[in-house]
């Protein structure tokens, strides 16, 4: 029988890896991407927006209303940003960078 040494370092190092690593990446299979895809994409054709969609359609779709912005985002789907009329018209909110911030702020304290 092993006997194995605590470190709090090293548990805490572990947990941070699995914990990142768990959050990238699609949680959805192939075949519900093809399913979701051919909900959505004749509807928003038609002129209906996500929310919309997903008001009517929530027990079929099985994700979130964020989810399925962030999946025509990232193109899964046939129908782009270009085919979701109010999502177009909105610019971007920009994030300044944190570098950016820290020199600015490391200029000021010299």
């Amino acid at each position: 029988m092993k006997k194995y040494i605590y470190n709090a370092e090293d548990a805490h190092l572990c947990f941070s890896e699995k914990l990142s690593e768990s959050r990238t990446g699609i949680m959805a299979a192939e075949a519900d991407l093809f399913r979701i895809n051919a909900i959505i994409t004749p509807l928003i054709k038609q002129g209906q927006s996500i929310h919309q969609i997903y008001v009517n359609h929530a027990d079929e779709l099985m994700c979130s209303e964020k989810t399925l912005y962030n999946y025509v985002d990232a193109c899964f789907f046939e129908v782009r940003n270009i085919d979701l009329p109010r999502k177009v018209k909105y610019r971007p909110r920009y994030k300044k960078p944190e570098n950016q911030l820290k020199q600015r702020h490391e200029a000021l304290l010299t």
